[in-house]
């Protein structure tokens, strides 16, 4: 799923909710780089978008470092992805859709 894709899927969650009467709530911790790694992610591609300073690792905790350091070793290892902690978000972008290629490839065996 690319950014479009996810914000077609806000669009019709929001107009589920609307047609169905339903409050839409964010939930603020969403967007707290410290809670979890998803969002220590969505914060690094957040700032670049809006090139906007990025949060340095020293900030986050231990252990959200330690998983963003082993997903940047991780990457390193397959030989189609060229991408690290600072890479574009263009070059993550292409770096996610090889994983997600990988992933899929994986899950057709």
């Amino acid at each position: 799923m690319d950014i479009n894709d996810a914000a077609i899927v806000q669009d019709r969650i929001l107009a589920t909710c609307e047609a169905n009467n339903i409050a839409y709530v964010t939930d603020a911790t969403n967007f707290e780089p410290s809670i979890t790694l998803r969002n220590a992610i969505r914060h690094e591609i957040q700032s670049s978008r809006e090139n906007k300073p990025q949060k340095p690792l020293s900030m986050l905790p231990r252990d959200i470092v330690e998983r963003l350091m082993m997903l940047e070793t991780t990457a390193k290892t397959l030989p189609d992805i060229s991408m690290s902690l600072d890479s574009s978000i263009n070059e993550l972008r292409a770096g996610v859709q090889v994983l997600g290629q990988h992933a899929q490839d994986l899950d057709d065996q």
